[in-house]
């Protein structure tokens, strides 16, 4: 076993197990674990030591508790935040699926009734959200999971810590509905400002996947 590893495992001490480190291409390893208690797999999201230079931990640590308060079925939320070998992880429940990039790259049409749900869902995640001032700040496919029930909103709150960059700070909604409605086409639109959370609640990226 790898020092990460285990370091990740003492860190979890005995309430869970690691079993497996799952592809990722994103600012994390991902680990699957299971819950010892109630036999329940959770998923683990390591930040690599690129994305952790310069890391503000006490804001980091503060936005994710605050997505922690959100409770809604379409937002996928922390569940523990830890540091392991000097890098910081973050709990979430397991939902199995592919997210929006994978389910594009494999099937790029999306049926117009599969894109009205990932649009609604999206735009319900974000309304809760900032109903709570919290903000996402990269809507995009790949933080968009599809499972079998819904797509719902994944790295909510760890966008801003791991940004540094002036412009990512004052972005506001992470995108605007777009009137052709091409589900292969989602990125994020630029900076409208903190004051604008209020008049984009539904904001939903449907404007070039990149």
């Amino acid at each position: 076993m790898s020092d990460l590893l285990a370091q990740l495992q003492a860190s979890l001490g005995d309430e869970y197990a690691l079993e497996r480190e799952l592809p990722a291409n994103g600012p994390s390893r991902l680990f699957i674990a299971r819950e010892r208690i109630f036999n329940r797999a959770i998923l683990i999201k390591v930040l690599s030591p690129e994305h952790t230079v310069g890391l503000d931990f006490e804001r980091f640590s503060t936005d994710v508790e605050a997505v922690a308060a959100i409770d809604h079925p379409s937002i996928v939320p922390p569940l523990m935040l830890g540091v392991a070998a000097g890098l910081p992880y973050i709990i979430t429940p397991y939902v199995p699926g592919v997210t929006l990039r994978e389910r594009l790259a494999e099937r790029p049409s999306l049926t117009l009734e599969e894109i009205v749900s990932v649009l609604r869902n999206v735009a319900e995640s974000l309304q809760a959200a900032h109903a709570k001032q919290v903000l996402h700040f990269d809507v995009n496919p790949g933080t968009i999971l599809l499972s079998q029930r819904a797509a719902l909103l994944t790295d909510l709150g760890t966008v801003r810590a791991l940004n540094s960059s002036a412009t990512c700070l004052n972005l506001q909604s992470t995108a605007v509905l777009e009137h052709s409605l091409r589900a292969d086409q989602v990125r994020p639109v630029e900076a409208l400002g903190e004051s604008a959370v209020n008049r984009t609640q539904h904001g939903v990226a449907l404007v070039g996947a990149a």
